[in-house]
């Protein structure tokens, strides 16, 4: 039994590694000077530019980051532009983002955010701009980029 974690272990090691390198943005309606964002990886992604995400499917990404804000605690949000208009795009995605970033965070340290999200059935298909936001806990400072995907049956 003991070897079967092991064994799993190392396959989800080595499956996150290739994770591919995705092309964002610093989110454009923010103040972008309270973070940075040093690099975004997703799984499944063939096309940096615009990753290719399958409904039913799961999809794995992590991102680097550095806030010049210190947070206890910590809400992350997904929005899809969808006809001009920033809607939820993530039903049932865990708001709590430390449960993918160790928190407390310190202001100006480095910090990597890991999570495996699996898309929803219903989730609409689609090219979308989406922004992922990681707030403090009264939502007044954020880290946020933006991100184009495309989402198939």
């Amino acid at each position: 039994m003991k070897f079967f974690h092991v064994t799993l272990l190392i396959f989800t090691l080595i499956g996150s590694s290739f994770a591919e390198v995705a092309e964002f943005q610093e989110c454009s309606d923010e103040d972008s000077k309270q973070c940075t964002i040093h690099e975004l990886r997703m799984s499944p992604c063939s096309n940096p530019s615009r990753c290719v995400l399958k409904k039913g499917e799961s999809v794995e990404f992590s991102f680097d980051f550095t806030p010049e804000f210190g947070l206890d605690a910590a809400t992350n949000k997904a929005y899809a532009n969808i006809n001009g208009e920033y809607v939820d795009w993530i039903g049932g995605l865990e708001e709590n983002a430390c449960t993918a970033v160790q928190c407390p965070l310190t202001a100006n340290s480095r910090s990597t955010y890991t999570r495996s999200i699996k898309l929803s059935k219903t989730t609409q298909a689609g090219k979308f701009h989406v922004k992922w936001k990681l707030f403090n806990e009264n939502e007044t400072k954020s880290c946020c980029f933006e991100v184009n995907v495309q989402v198939k049956k």
